[in-house]
């Protein structure tokens, strides 16, 4: 598709003698032609970074370019220093696919010249229209293996095995691994980031499902890597979705144990949203000991099971002391790391921790008795933080 876009692009570069760049809805360049006649800073951005920066994206939309039709005709702006620009809306059927640049100066567009360039636009909006429809239909193919692999019945899952290696579109040569990104955003921008996904990854080696507040990869292990959910995670800010966080379970091959690297993936990502720790991503294999809390409920009968005790701290006047003695106890009992962490003095510290002691009981501190109210305390905290989110 991107080999179509350029041709097209420059057929007309080459008839009006003058670049011509086309971008995309986000306003980065699906097509950029050699130099011929005037040139910007903008320009050179954009050949040399492939990017145009937010201030020039802000003021060429200023211009009602989104909304427009038809040509749209942007003067010259000493203090962006950029050139007067015609920007001509890549439309069908009323749906916006991006916008073909032309550099209108020395000398100006004639009237023929914004005709061949509308004429030229609509080329190329024909053959992306076409193609957001392989991409659609991609896509839905996507979502459906990837919904049957992780099915509850047996059969479903070896039945989504099979067509996923009949089509070719993975192959059971190669180590598996599954990424979970949690959105919060709209069903339509959950499926806009989902379909993006789909034209930037490669076909037969990754698939591209989603559902309501996530988009779920399953590929190869070698394409699915850290970067991947940095293009998630920008791909959703393009389109105004809320990246809250990814994970990434075990490897695994094309078998039933994919069924439980995509559980642990989930996991994972709810933790990458949850702790600020891990910066929105996470790695089943990195967890540690929080993986205990996978397969438990996250409910106070839970915590109260992990230490009887702790209970009496869940109170909404005990979560100073609450949080104070999951520090206490994440920091391994270092009262200097603790009071540093806390930003307040010793004395407060212990008189803390002897309240806690009140209401825990003798020999919180010991033991199993330390391990299990770590363990609730840190659950605890999870839930709260949960409870505090966005919808996903």
């Amino acid at each position: 598709m991107s080999d179509l876009v350029q041709r097209l692009a420059e057929d007309l570069a080459e008839r009006l003698g003058r670049s011509v760049e086309v971008d995309d809805r986000a306003m980065r360049p699906l097509a950029i032609t050699a130099q011929i006649g005037a040139i910007d800073e903008v320009r050179i951005e954009a050949v040399l970074r492939r990017y145009s920066r937010p201030e020039m994206v802000a003021h060429a939309q200023s211009f009602g370019i989104r909304r427009a039709t038809g040509p749209v005709r942007i003067p010259a702006d000493d203090k962006l220093a950029t050139l007067a620009r015609l920007c001509v809306p890549v439309r069908s059927a009323g749906q916006l696919y991006g916008y073909l640049w032309l550099i209108d100066a020395e000398p100006p567009l004639t009237d023929a010249d914004v005709a061949a360039a509308v004429e030229t636009a609509a080329e190329i909006s024909a053959a992306l229209r076409a193609n957001e429809r392989s991409v659609e239909t991609q896509l839905a193919d996507d979502t459906r293996l990837v919904t049957q692999l992780f099915d509850t019945d047996p059969a479903g899952r070896a039945a989504a095995r099979h067509a996923v290696i009949r089509q070719d579109r993975l192959s059971p040569d190669f180590r598996l691994t599954v990424l979970v990104a949690r959105l919060a955003a709209t069903a339509e921008a959950t499926h806009s980031v989902a379909a993006e996904l789909r034209r930037a990854l490669p076909s037969g080696r990754v698939l591209v499902g989603f559902k309501p507040g996530a988009i779920v990869l399953v590929g190869h292990t070698d394409v699915l890597t850290r970067s991947v959910h940095r293009l998630v995670s920008n791909t959703a800010a393009h389109h105004r979705a809320h990246f809250a966080g990814a994970g990434i379970g075990p490897d695994s091959g094309l078998d039933d144990e994919l069924s439980t690297a995509y559980e642990r993936a989930a996991f994972a990502a709810r933790i990458a949203t949850l702790d600020p720790t891990h910066a929105g991503f996470a790695r089943w294999s990195e967890l540690g000991a929080v993986t205990a809390f996978c397969h438990l409920p996250w409910t106070t009968d839970t915590v109260a099971l992990l230490h009887p005790g702790a209970s009496r701290l869940l109170a909404p006047e005990c979560t100073t002391i609450r949080e104070t003695v999951l520090t206490y106890l994440e920091l391994g009992g270092d009262t200097r790391a603790v009071t540093a962490a806390l930003a307040i003095h010793r004395t407060t510290l212990y008189y803390r921790l002897d309240r806690a002691g009140e209401l825990l009981g003798a020999g919180w501190q010991t033991g199993s008795a330390r391990l299990g109210l770590h363990l609730a305390l840190r659950l605890y905290d999870l839930m709260i933080r949960e409870g505090e989110l966005p919808s996903t």
